[in-house]
């Protein structure tokens, strides 16, 4: 069993646009104050939770470091790289979503078309 990894701010470390710049040690993923605080404010408190929210909502992450999606999505691949051995795979690479079709028929279908 992996143990949980805390999430926990580390003041010397600073992040960049597609870096965290995030340390992984044996109880604790450290990241810059500016990102502990993002992930705070979104209820995230471990490494795994942080992983998922990222690989879920980029955006949401973008928003408050004033990031670009693509440099979120390039920093968690890092961290995703960091992590591998730390956390279960399912965590690090989920698998692709389900692709569902929802909808009405188009205007020109009828009954008489079934």
């Amino acid at each position: 069993m992996m143990s949980i990894l805390k999430l926990e701010p580390a003041n010397e470390r600073a992040a960049r646009p597609g870096d965290f710049n995030a340390n992984v040690t044996t109880t604790a993923l450290e990241v810059p104050e500016e990102v502990w605080q993002a992930a705070v404010g979104l209820s995230i408190h471990n490494a795994a939770k942080f992983v998922s929210y990222l690989h879920s909502f980029p955006s949401a992450l973008a928003t408050r470091l004033g990031w670009r999606i693509e440099d979120v999505v390039q920093a968690r691949d890092l961290l995703v790289h960091r992590l591998a051995g730390k956390l279960p795979e399912s965590i690090l690479q989920p698998p692709a979503p389900v692709y569902r079709e929802f909808g009405a028929f188009p205007p020109s279908w009828d009954a008489k078309n079934s």
